[in-house]
């Protein structure tokens, strides 16, 4: 059973975390850790530019967001910003990302003919454009008879962030991905919502003697929460 809803319900909980995060006094703090600009390659190709806001305190919960989707948005929004350094503040590790052909999220590497990403039915099918090393939102946004029919290949961006994130957990150790918060804007509320989805259907693969087996059950014990908007 999809746990999707579960996820839903846990909206009012998180909403009054921030606005508590945003509303409620300030003490004195010290300062945070500086923000690191980071790259991430998803599966086929797509170089995202993404900020990553380290916690000071490591067990704390992580935070993805996810900004609207469209012409001319992107994570440069002043209020995203400002919420991803409120979230650093109260002690949250915080991510947040271009999608691809938004902001600085245009880069294709190995665009050639048999790139990673030209191979991929979807985007050879979708994405209209005659710069084979860059992809703009106009490219796909309205890009066939079904518009928005490529939005959905955007939560494989979702699913490279959270791969970065958990390698910090494994390797750094300055990020825990057992606990994750999402907060999408509009249409990347949407796509976080496919993503919660599609990870409540996860399998992990452990080896028994000479079998293999795969059991249905959430990687790393993961508590997913949401906030949409």
């Amino acid at each position: 059973m999809s746990r999707l809803p579960s996820a839903v319900r846990s909206l009012s909980s998180v909403a009054l975390l921030i606005a508590g995060i945003l509303n409620g006094p300030s003490p004195v703090q010290a300062q945070e850790p500086a923000p690191e600009p980071v790259h991430i390659m998803t599966v086929d190709g797509v170089k995202l530019k993404a900020i990553f806001y380290p916690s000071a305190m490591k067990s704390a919960p992580t935070v993805i967001m996810l900004h609207s989707i469209g012409d001319g948005k992107s994570m440069k929004a002043p209020e995203w910003k400002s919420l991803a350094e409120s979230l650093q503040k109260a002690k949250y590790s915080v991510i947040m990302f271009d999608f691809r052909g938004h902001g600085d999220s245009t880069s294709i590497d190995d665009p050639g003919p048999k790139g990673a990403f030209w191979t991929k039915l979807p985007n050879s099918a979708l994405v209209k454009t005659k710069e084979k090393d860059t992809i703009e939102v106009k490219d796909y946004i309205k890009s066939s008879s079904v518009p928005g029919a490529y939005l959905p290949v955007l939560v494989n961006d979702i699913a490279a962030v959270r791969a970065y994130l958990d390698r910090r957990n494994d390797e750094a150790k300055d990020c825990n991905t057992s606990s994750l918060i999402v907060i999408g804007a509009e249409g990347g509320a949407t796509l976080g919502a496919l993503w919660i989805n599609a990870e409540s259907y996860r399998y992990k693969c452990i080896q028994r003697t000479s079998s293999w087996a795969h059991l249905p059950i959430a990687p790393r014990g993961t508590t997913l929460s949401a906030r949409f908007s």
